[in-house]
């Protein structure tokens, strides 16, 4: 059977019931945690099929997240959320094929966009 979880790093409840109700909505689960530490203890390569992470979280960045679970799964496809202004995180992080940065506020089809385009979910 295909691994369709999804790991959910944000603080914010309100985003984070959006996520969850509209991965739901594409058959995939999700396991949500809101604070990045926590996601790291808990991540296991092979478990998620890819994993959204809110770069404003309030323990540590997204940013080191997004590069702690990068080093464990090079294949991991990450769907950043971001707040601020993209550009900075496009500079670092724009050249990573299984990557893509989704500006709040996003919407369900931007984010199965996302989740399509790294291969995740189909068109």
């Amino acid at each position: 059977m295909t691994n369709r979880a999804v790991l959910v790093v944000e603080d914010e409840i309100l985003v984070t019931m959006f996520i969850e109700e509209v991965v739901h909505d594409f058959g995939l689960t999700s396991h949500v945690f809101t604070e990045g530490k926590a996601a790291l203890e808990a991540f296991q390569a092979g478990r998620y099929v890819a994993a959204i992470i809110d770069l404003g979280l309030p323990d540590i960045s997204g940013h080191q997240v997004v590069l702690a679970l990068l080093d464990r799964c090079p294949a991991l496809c990450i769907v950043l959320a971001t707040g601020l202004d993209a550009s900075e995180t496009e500079a670092q992080f724009g050249h990573i094929d299984r990557l893509r940065i989704l500006c709040k506020p996003f919407d369900g089809p931007e984010l199965r966009q996302s989740l399509v385009s790294l291969g995740v979910l189909h068109a």
